[in-house]
């Protein structure tokens, strides 16, 4: 076990100032709905030196307390809001410029990324939420952090260039080095179990371009190649609903991709191309709902499990990296400070969603269908129809036994999602309306 280079605490030079009196000079009038989902949340475009910001990591614990990260001209940005988004304060990192920071529930959290004034990266510890309360490890140069993850309480897992793998199994008293046994730098981690992680990896330089998913047992140990795409595809972002479904978004030599696996990694099919763009991230929210981000204020959304997806509009043409979910709403973040945010049709974890299927019959529905849960439910639940942009269509009742009745009256065909609240969870599906 190795204890990386350099722990201390940050406290001290964390400087926070509030950005809440610059907002109208940068962004001009108060939010705005840039649709009915979308709302633009003011913040500035450019730090206090006139360089324009580039936000690529937002994460929230609980509804009000969230940090958005990313860069300007190289130089680290960190700004945190205790209300929901109303305001912000920039947070002195410098010299860190952070790739990813995750909060949980708890206010506890962490973020990584790489030195601007020596070849290192760096892996931080969020305590309880304040910008008082960090500490931090520092890796062994080269190694640039760019993705963590935490598939439990105890363990942390970071990757970086050239195949490094950083972990913790006792919450970052000790830590262990892994490898890949590749030269390819990782990017971009997930842990749909704690036994099972992803990574997308490509050849390292100053910009890495993915086209390899790589697959990973518990604590980050012992990585495999699960597949290897054409030179031309650049992966850009991955999200996976179980350890073996999954997709994964970027471009290939004609425009934006999503390409999704029901094996485990070992094969792909392509779900949705286009003839322009790039998509730079992906985002589950619970077992069927899904949203892609991309350049030009791209945003995709599935509610099938990814095997279609529809663009919506996101009111903004700026360039779109992070993604991230706070309970009942999605925050996206991008180039010139846009941070928008939109309500969920639905808040239920992947932890949470219940796996089994309900059944349809007749399916697709054509006039009147019975949909059996094949679990009880409370007195007085219904099964909410919600169309592609997350809007309720219809409701129907659920008697006690599970069971609700679709009246295709009134209902334009096309694909619907389905929720019912069964009281220790909720139950999505897919309905289709000829």
């Amino acid at each position: 076990m190795h204890t990386l280079l350099s722990q201390t605490a940050l406290a001290s030079a964390l400087r926070g100032y509030s950005i809440a009196g610059i907002l109208a000079c940068c962004v001009g009038a108060a939010t705005s709905m840039a649709t009915a989902q979308w709302q633009t949340i003011p913040f500035p475009q450019t730090d206090a030196h006139g360089q324009e910001i580039r936000l690529s990591t937002i994460s929230f614990s609980g509804g009000n307390i969230g940090y958005a990260g990313g860069e300007a001209n190289n130089t680290g940005v960190v700004a945190a809001t205790h209300d929901g988004g109303a305001t912000w304060d920039f947070i002195d990192v410098a010299p860190l410029v952070p790739a990813r920071i995750i909060l949980h529930s708890d206010g506890a959290g962490y973020f990584c990324g790489r030195r601007t004034d020596i070849e290192a990266g760096f892996i931080g510890k969020i305590l309880d939420g304040q910008e008082d309360n960090w500490e931090f490890w520092y890796t062994a140069p080269p190694v640039y952090v760019a993705d963590i993850a935490t598939p439990n309480a105890s363990t942390i897992i970071a990757v970086g260039d050239s195949g490094n793998v950083i972990a913790s199994t006792d919450a970052g008293k000790n830590w262990e080095l892994h490898s890949t046994n590749r030269s390819e730098s990782l990017q971009h981690l997930v842990f749909p179990s704690p036994a099972a992680g992803y990574a997308l990896a490509g050849t390292p330089g100053a910009t890495v371009r993915p086209n390899l998913v790589m697959k990973c047992g518990e604590g980050g140990a012992n990585w495999t190649l699960a597949h290897q795409f054409p030179a031309a595809t650049v992966l850009n972002g991955i999200a996976f609903t179980s350890p073996e479904t999954g997709v994964v978004v970027g471009k290939d030599e004609t425009g934006a991709i999503i390409l999704k696996t029901a094996n485990g990694g070992a094969e792909w099919k392509k779900v949705y191309d286009a003839k322009w763009g790039e998509l730079t991230n992906v985002q589950f929210v619970n077992q069927t709902e899904g949203y892609a981000v991309g350049i030009g204020g791209m945003i995709l959304r599935t509610m099938d499990a990814g095997d279609s997806w529809t663009a919506e509009e996101s009111g903004s043409t700026k360039d779109l990296y992070g993604v991230g979910k706070a309970g009942n709403t999605l925050w996206v973040v991008g180039a010139s400070g846009t941070v928008l945010k939109r309500s969920l049709p639905s808040a239920v974890p992947l932890a949470e969603s219940s796996t089994s299927s309900a059944r349809i019959a007749p399916h697709p529905v054509e006039s009147v269908s019975r949909v059996q849960l094949g679990e009880t439910v409370p007195h007085g639940s219904e099964l909410t129809l919600l169309d592609l942009l997350g809007r309720t269509v219809a409701q129907f009742p659920v008697d006690d036994e599970g069971n609700a009745v679709i009246d295709r009256t009134g209902l334009p065909a096309g694909i619907y999602q389905f929720m019912v609240n069964t009281g220790s969870h909720s139950r999505t599906g897919t309905v289709v309306v000829r």
